[in-house]
C-alpha cells in the first residue's frame, strides 16, 4: 500500500507535554527502569514491601503510558472504516475508526477538517493519519487525525462525486432551468486566461464564422487555489455589465489538463455562480471526454473551447445565403398567388351564363305564348289574365339576374379576401426582411463610419491599430463615410490601452 499524504505538521494539542520530569516523582526518577522491572516480575496477588520498590498512584501510571505511547506513536497510518461520525458545533469531527476485530477512538480538529477536500461519511473506508494520543481523564487513547483520504477511490474524485450528487439534489442539473442560447448574439463575454491557446482558437472561430462580432475577455486564472474565486468573478463582472456592453451569452472555459489541472471547474461556489448567471453560460472545459461540475450546470456544454464558439455565434456567410433565398422564395410565392388568383377570376367567369340569351330566351318564349293566347282567343279575358299573371310571375321567379348578382357578390368577396391574405402575407415577409437587414447592418462594420468613426490606414493600405506601426512626418489616409482625407503626423502621445488599463 502507497500512500500520498502532504499534510502540514500535526498542531498542537491541548494535553500535550513537555518532559518527562513532569509526570515522574522526583525521587523515583533514578529507578524507574529498575522499577518497572520489579513490578513486571511480581504477580498481581504477591504485593510485598519488603523491597524498596515504589507504589504507582493512577495518575502516574497512566501518565507514564500516555509517554510511552505518544513517544512510539508520533507519526503512523490507520486503515479503517467510519463509524459513530459526529461533526460538533465547533468543527471538530469526532469518529470511531475499526475493523473487524478492534476499534479506535478518533478526533479531527477543525483546522484540519477545513484541508479536506471531501466531506468524511458514515461507513466510508479511509486511511487516516495522524498519532495517538492519551486522555488522562478517563484512562483513554485515541488518535488525533491531520489527514484523511478515501480508501481505493482518490480525494478528488470523492469530492467530485459527493458535489455532483449533492447539485442534482437540489435541481441544478435539470434541463427545464437551462437557457436556449440567442440566435445572433450583438456580443459575446468570454471568462478565461488571457494569455493560453484557448481564446487564440476562439478568435480564429469568430472571425472565420462572423467578423465584426464583439467580444468581451474578462481575463481570469483557470488554475489553482485562487482559480474559482477569479472564475466567479469574472461571471458576476460581465453579468452586472451584460446590459450596458449588449452581451447575450457568456463562454467559460480552459484547455484540457488532468483532473487536478481542471479542478477549479469542480468548485461549488463557481457552480452556483453559473446556475445564478443572468447570462446564458456554455461551458468549454477540456477536450470531449472531459466532464467537471461546471459543465453539468451550464446551460450547455461544449466539447472543446472551438466547439463553444461555434455554438454561439452563427456563421454570417450561411445567414447571408439564407436570407436571400427566403427573399426569392418569397417573391416566387408572391407571384404564383397573383397567377393562380387571376386564373381563378378568369375560370369562374367564363362559368357564368350571359345574361343577355338568359333575356333572350325569355322573349322567345313570351313571343310563343303570345301567339298560342291568339290562338286561343276564345278564352275569357279574366282565365287569360290570370294565366298571363302566373307566367309572369314564373318568368320574375326565375329570372337570372338574381342568380347572376349572388354569384358577383360571392366571386367579388372571396376575391377581396384573396387580395387582402396576399397583401397580409407580403407585409409580413417583407417586415422580417427588413428586421434581417437591419440586424447586419448594425453589425456590419461600415456602420461605424456612420456614427463618426473613421479607419486610419498608410499608404499602402494597411490598418493602423497602434502608435508604434507610425512614424513623425508619415502621411496617412483618414477612411471616413463618404471619402478619405490624406493627413501628415506631427507628433505621436502614447497611451495606455483601454483594455489593458482595466
Amino acid at each position: 500500500m502507497s500512500l500520498n499524504f502532504r499534510l502540514p505538521a500535526m498542531p498542537v494539542i491541548p494535553f500535550e507535554v513537555d518532559s518527562i520530569s513532569d509526570f515522574v516523582p522526583k525521587s523515583n526518577s533514578k529507578t524507574l527502569a529498575a522499577s518497572d522491572q520489579n513490578k513486571l516480575q511480581k504477580e498481581p496477588n504477591q504485593l510485598t514491601f519488603e523491597e524498596p520498590n515504589p507504589v504507582w498512584t493512577v495518575s502516574e501510571l497512566t501518565r507514564s503510558v500516555r509517554l510511552v505511547l505518544e513517544g512510539s506513536f508520533r507519526s503512523l497510518i490507520v486503515e479503517g472504516e467510519l463509524s459513530n461520525l459526529h461533526r460538533a458545533g465547533s468543527g471538530h469531527w469526532y469518529f470511531i475508526i475499526k475493523d473487524e476485530h478492534a476499534q479506535l477512538r478518533g478526533i479531527l480538529f477543525k483546522q484540519a477538517a477545513m484541508r479536506l477536500s471531501f466531506a468524511p461519511e458514515e461507513g466510508m473506508a479511509v486511511w487516516a493519519r495522524g498519532s495517538l494520543q492519551v486522555y488522562e481523564q478517563r484512562g483513554e487513547y485515541q488518535i488525533n487525525v491531520t489527514g484523511l483520504e478515501p480508501k481505493g477511490a482518490g480525494a478528488l474524485q470523492m469530492a467530485y462525486e459527493q458535489l455532483r450528487k449533492k447539485l442534482l439534489t437540489e435541481g441544478l442539473f435539470e434541463a427545464d432551468r437551462k437557457r436556449k442560447l440567442p440566435f445572433l448574439p450583438k456580443a459575446i463575454g468570454i471568462v478565461t486566461s488571457p494569455t493560453g491557446a484557448v481564446i487564440q482558437d476562439m478568435l480564429k472561430v469568430l472571425k472565420r464564422r462572423f467578423p465584426g462580432m464583439r467580444l468581451i475577455l474578462f481575463p481570469s486564472i483557470v488554475q489553482g487555489p485562487s482559480a474559482p474565486a477569479s472564475l466567479v468573478t469574472g461571471i458576476e463582472w460581465l453579468n452586472e455589465r451584460a446590459i450596458e456592453m449588449g452581451l447575450e451569452v457568456l463562454i467559460i472555459g480552459r484547455g484540457g489538463g488532468s483532473l487536478e489541472d481542471l479542478w477549479a471547474f469542480n468548485d461549488e461556489t463557481l457552480a452556483r455562480a453559473v446556475a445564478k448567471s443572468k447570462l446564458p453560460v456554455i461551458s468549454a472545459v477540456g477536450h470531449e471526454t472531459d466532464f467537471t461540475i461546471t459543465d453539468f450546470v451550464a446551460d450547455v456544454r461544449a466539447a472543446t473551447p472551438s466547439v463553444a464558439m461555434e455554438l454561439a455565434v452563427p456563421s454570417k456567410e450561411d445567414l447571408v445565403n439564407t436570407t436571400r433565398n427566403l427573399s426569392e422564395r418569397l417573391f416566387q410565392q408572391i407571384t404564383h398567388r397573383l397567377n393562380q388568383s387571376k386564373k381563378d377570376f378568369s375560370d369562374k367567369t367564363k362559368r357564368l351564363n350571359s345574361p343577355e340569351r338568359a333575356l333572350q330566351i325569355q322573349r322567345e318564349r313570351i313571343e310563343d305564348l303570345v301567339y298560342r293566347l291568339e290562338k286561343w282567343g276564345n278564352l275569357s279575358q279574366r282565365q287569360l289574365q290570370e294565366n298571363l299573371t302566373s307566367l309572369n310571375q314564373r318568368l320574375l321567379n326565375k329570372n337570372p339576374k338574381h342568380e347572376v348578382l349572388k354569384s358577383q357578390n360571392l366571386l367579388n368577396e372571396k376575391h377581396q379576401r384573396i387580395s387582402r391574405a396576399i397583401s397580409v402575407f407580403q407585409t409580413t415577409k417583407q417586415q422580417k426582411l427588413h428586421e434581417l437587414i437591419s440586424e447586419l447592418d448594425a453589425l456590419s462594420p461600415l456602420s461605424l463610419l456612420n456614427r463618426g468613426f473613421s479607419v486610419t490606414m498608410d499608404q499602402q493600405q494597411k490598418v493602423i491599430k497602434s502608435v508604434q506601426q507610425v512614424k513623425k512626418g508619415q502621411t496617412l489616409q483618414l477612411k471616413l463615410n463618404d471619402g478619405k482625407v490624406l493627413s501628415r503626423v506631427e507628433k505621436i502621445f502614447t497611451e495606455t490601452p483601454f483594455n489593458k488599463s482595466k
